[in-house]
């Protein structure tokens, strides 16, 4: 692990660094989470930018098609990604996406990872994928 002042890097080959958006309730609601074997961190969005390389978006589709029907929400989406960049969101170069394709998860609307057209997107791959605020694209 490489720590700076304005960037935290972690690089995994075997694809061991779990991302996703915190929705539980207490002091890390509404953050990101950052899981890598047994270390987890958390990042206010606005605060933070990820460039989360070589990735694969995950998702538990019968825990979403729960969540989609109505039931409580749990842990049922996450990115797993070969490295992730963190950069301070005021390093505007790093959160650059001129053109980007926001991809979204939300299992109450689908209960899958789906593009800007609506499309199913669950277990594809993306080289780079650049969260902004709590956005996520793929440029």
């Amino acid at each position: 692990m490489i720590i700076s002042p304005h960037i935290w890097t972690i690089t995994d080959k075997k694809q061991k660094i779990r991302v996703r958006f915190h929705l539980a309730k207490g002091e890390n609601y509404m953050k990101w989470q950052v899981r890598h074997e047994k270390e987890v961190r958390y990042f206010e969005p606005e605060n933070f930018t990820f460039r989360l390389t070589n990735c694969i978006l995950k998702n538990k589709p019968s825990d979403a098609e729960r969540i989609y029907s109505g039931e409580n929400k749990r842990v049922c989406a996450w990115i797993n990604c070969e490295s992730i960049k963190i950069y301070d969101s005021s390093d505007h170069q790093a959160a650059s996406h001129p053109v980007a394709e926001q991809i979204r998860y939300n299992p109450r609307v689908t209960p899958n990872w789906a593009d800007s057209e609506g499309n199913n997107i669950d277990n594809q791959s993306f080289k780079l994928i650049v969260s902004d605020d709590r956005g996520l694209y793929i440029p």
